[in-house]
């Protein structure tokens, strides 16, 4: 990661998002193509916004997704977004989008399948989602 990644990791470690969240303004700002950088800079926005997805945090995974879409990272974190704001059909989609344009031999499939059939059942407990096939 950019020094800036991880000095903005040590910061949003002792709660302070804004300042982490400046810290990797500065990287996407000096490296537009750092993926990593925009991947956190999205991850501090939602901690600094008590959980919430923001537009500001949507915008980073979107240029996450933009300079390297072949990284799950920036989906699966936007998910979970997703899913800390009270949107689970938004983040099933997200993840489903993921996992359908994943490669078949991708370490990561497996744990995102599992995660996505987890989130469907408790969709479906909860009324929010058809069985699967109707």
């Amino acid at each position: 990661p950019s020094r800036f990644v991880t000095t903005a990791d040590a910061f949003a470690g002792k709660g302070q998002y804004e300042t982490a969240a400046g810290m990797l303004q500065n990287a996407v700002r000096e490296n537009p193509s750092d993926s990593e950088a925009w991947v956190a800079l999205g991850n501090v926005l939602i901690e600094h916004a008590d959980g919430s997805l923001t537009p500001a945090a949507l915008y980073a995974y979107a240029r996450a997704n933009e300079v390297d879409p072949g990284n799950p990272a920036a989906s699966y974190f936007m998910g979970l977004g997703f899913l800390r704001s009270g949107r689970p059909v938004e983040a099933r989609q997200a993840w489903a989008d993921l996992l359908e344009s994943a490669p078949e031999d991708a370490l990561w499939r497996a744990g995102l399948a599992e995660r996505l059939e987890r989130l469907e059942d408790l969709m479906q407990q909860m009324g929010d989602v058809p069985a699967q096939g109707q």
